[in-house]
């Protein structure tokens, strides 16, 4: 057989639209949870990393291994496909409990979920997020083309992306079992043919059949595949209709009446020796002495041969998977294959429940008109309801209807707007673009109707966003809400851009002047670090310096991401290049003093910053300025003492005493010791209260009443005050003293302020100093 080699899958956070790997999304969190449709790779990657990696972790299917075996001695615990255990659970909140307990249980330990969209949203989120709310959740990418060229490297397969278009088999490569089949076996099986993916499906459980499953002990008659073909299918049906993963070992004991239970082929009973038979091939897996099939879409895939097999009508077969209203979601890929193998079927099953084809990967042109009229006139009520469900389905693609702008302008108005723009993601289009604004100037004039209609667009089109953006500007429609973590409509459609992974960041650059300060609050932290760097690297280039503050913001909020003494150096440059600007504009960001979402760790940057404020006493001055989103009070201040004491380094640490109390008590106390035991300064001020010093011993005494200025105005005071009514004194000479005061006010502390002005009012009054 062909090379199945594996492809190592990419992981995209859903809030974040950060992208990673595997090894990087376990050790993210101490909860992941990784969604995807059916055959998406979940179960493939979490198995690959199971049997690849030397830690202690556990792969559990569905919770049904948890009372089988102690796994407190693991580290890493993977809990494969939860939405799956739904349908062997009679009651979903019991099962929603035990996973609940389960994870409280276990979650000092790294725990990975699988799980697929809508049973996640539905069943398992709310739950799951009262444990631990940093839960983080990720979306499994598709396999890229370059990952399927390498397998076709690999196989040295040629005319595979012709064979797929003309068969109409792209949606399928979303799944990973078929892309490994095709890849192992097109040279053999496919080249040159055309074929359904119902045909792609026959052609998996037909080898499956042919194989021997591992740990099994008679060999296969290849000659027996059309007969026990059906009997896998009669196994898939009773399983799923029954809510069954696994044959039990105790059904194989007492296989006489188990048969008994199984659907008859051709009106006879299943033999014992052919049931043991379809057991020991490829098509099932064997744990100890349990047999399940080997995936999920071939069991659900043989459940709709089985019932095409018994040529059961239309009645029967909702009488079986469906109540009054609507098909039982979990038989949504039963009815889709079925569909599939009987066309007929379709137009029936669409008119009585149009939203079990949602997954559905290869309708014709005809078929996908009949769903999208069927939603649009008959279940419009549901389309508002479930609008949150249809996102990327068959239910909005309608790329093989070349009337689709036509059938859109007749039969759909501004109550299905939602739905519209669902439509247009997948299927964009000049006309529709201009149909869903022709419905906005009709409605301009009601900016409350406008705003809530306008929050429904989450397109990812730049050029759709940018004339939306003119519209509203133009218009005056949109209404800001100051309870909304995103206030301007330039910050919502920025967020909308951005999470489009087809637009460039350099591109949206330009939407950041607009955001208020409310708007950063939200929006700084979604932006990737390598993006911020483009910024930054903006500003240098065009002096583009808006929300400069909050891009110095977002490179501190991921430092440790950049791991790199530079950034703080990039920020140095970009301050000391601005400073004015930054000073202006730097209270902008003074709010985050009382957000604690928004203040930063200063763990993460202490090091390399009191490396650089102490050893470059020209630069301090610029990088103190960023300790305004740290709290200073946590500082280990006896640390940085020890470190960097304060007297060889005194005018940085007069730079710290606005920044923290302790500083500058600290400082204080040094100082004052320091000028106590300075017999030269005492000497000198003695001199100076005598008026008779020499020149030289002036310029000295101004040098050292520069290092210590607090202190020298304190005894300026005091020399004033003590001889403010002496009509002898002298106090012109005092002229050039006040003068150096008063140039260098602003480093004098506010009490010393006081009390100098109030001292100079009095010489004033006396009319004794020029």
């Amino acid at each position: 057989m062909a090379s199945t080699k594996f492809i190592p899958r990419k992981f995209k956070n859903i809030e974040s639209n950060h992208i990673l790997d595997f090894d990087t999304l376990v050790h993210n969190s101490s909860i992941s949870v990784i969604l995807g449709e059916p055959a998406s790779g979940k179960t493939f990657q979490l198995k690959e990393f199971a049997q690849n990696k030397n830690s202690k972790l556990f792969l559990l299917k569905m919770l049904s291994e948890y009372k089988k075996k102690d796994i407190k001695e693991y580290e890493i615990l993977l809990l494969d496909s939860i939405d799956e255990a739904l349908l062997k659970n009679k009651d979903d909140d019991i099962l929603i409990h035990r996973l609940v307990k389960f994870v409280e249980r276990y979650k000092k330990k790294k725990i990975i979920i699988t799980c697929r969209y809508l049973e996640w949203k539905e069943n398992f989120e709310e739950k799951l997020k009262e444990v631990d709310k940093e839960l983080k959740v990720y979306d499994i990418q598709e396999l890229s083309k370059d990952d399927i060229n390498l397998l076709l490297k690999d196989n040295d397969i040629n005319d595979f992306w012709d064979f797929i278009e003309k068969n109409h088999l792209e949606l399928l490569l979303k799944n990973i079992m078929i892309v490994k089949h095709l890849t192992s076996n097109f040279n053999k099986e496919y080249q040159q043919k055309n074929i359904s993916y119902i045909d792609i499906y026959e052609k998996i459980v037909e080898q499956s059949i042919k194989s021997k499953g591992t740990k099994r002990e008679h060999k296969q008659d290849k000659r027996k595949v059309k007969k026990l073909f059906p009997i896998g299918a009669s196994l898939a049906t009773y399983m799923i209709l029954n809510r069954k993963d696994t044959v039990l070992n105790e059904n194989i004991n007492d296989i006489e009446n188990f048969v008994d239970e199984l659907y008859q082929i051709d009106n006879k009973d299943i033999k014992e020796n052919d049931f043991k038979k379809i057991l020991d091939t490829a098509l099932f897996e064997k744990k100890g002495d349990d047999f399940s099939f080997f995936h999920k879409s071939i069991q659900e895939y043989l459940t709709a041969y089985f019932i095409s097999y018994k040529k059961l009508d239309s009645e029967t077969i909702k009488k079986i998977f469906s109540h009054k209203l609507r098909f039982y979601e979990e038989f949504e890929e039963v009815i889709i294959y079925l569909t599939n193998i009987q066309p007929h079927l379709f137009n029936d099953f669409v008119d009585f429940d149009p939203f079990i084809f949602r997954r559905h990967p290869s309708l014709t042109k005809e078929q996908q008109e009949k769903l999208f009229l069927t939603l649009v006139t008959k279940y419009k009520k549901r389309l508002k309801e479930e609008n949150y469900r249809l996102k990327q389905t068959s239910l909005v693609k309608f790329d093989k209807l070349d009337n689709l702008e036509q059938l859109i302008k007749e039969n759909i108005t501004l109550e299905l707007i939602d739905y519209l723009c669902k439509i247009l993601e997948v299927n964009y289009s000049k006309g529709i673009e201009d149909f869903i604004f022709k419905l906005l100037e009709n409605i301009k004039e009601d900016k409350i109707l406008c705003t809530k209609i306008i929050k429904k667009f989450e397109l990812p089109f730049y050029k759709f966003n940018l004339r939306l953006f003119k519209f509203i500007k133009s218009n005056n429609c949109y209404s800001s809400n100051n309870n909304s973590p995103i206030n301007t409509i330039e910050a919502y459609i920025f967020n909308i851009l951005y999470k489009s992974s087809s637009i460039s960041f350099s591109k949206l650059i330009v939407l950041l002047q607009y955001l208020s300060t409310v708007d950063f609050h939200f929006t700084i932290r979604e932006i990737l670090p390598n993006d911020l760097l483009i910024w930054e690297n903006r500003v240098k280039t065009t002096f583009e310096i808006d929300n400069l503050e909050w891009l110095i913001f977002g490179m501190l909020y991921n430092y440790k991401t950049y791991n790199s003494v530079n950034i703080l150096e990039d920020i140095i440059v970009l301050i000391k290049k601005y400073i004015i600007r930054f000073n202006i504009h730097f209270s902008s960001v003074s709010g985050v003093r009382n957000s604690k979402k928004l203040l930063l760790n200063f763990d993460d940057i202490s090091n390399d910053f009191w490396n650089l404020f102490f050893m470059n006493k020209e630069n301090s001055q610029f990088l103190i300025k960023i300790l305004i989103f740290y709290k200073m009070d946590e500082i280990n201040i006896d640390h940085i003492i020890k470190k960097y004491p304060i007297q060889n380094y005194t005018e940085q640490y007069f730079q710290l005493i606005p920044i923290n109390n302790e500083i500058e008590s600290f400082f204080i106390e040094q100082r004052n010791q320091e000028i106590n035991s300075t017999k030269e300064y005492r000497e000198l001020f003695w001199h100076f209260e005598k008026n008779n010093m020499y020149p030289s011993q002036k310029k000295e005494f101004i040098k050292l009443s520069n290092i210590y200025f607090d202190y020298f105005i304190k005894l300026i005071i005091i020399l004033i005050e003590k001889n403010i009514s002496n009509e002898n004194f002298n106090f012109t000479f005092l002229n050039k003293y006040i003068n150096i005061i008063l140039i260098d006010l602003n480093k004098l502390k506010a009490q010393y302020i006081e009390e100098l002005i109030s001292t100079l009012a009095k010489i004033l009054k006396k009319k004794i100093l020029t």
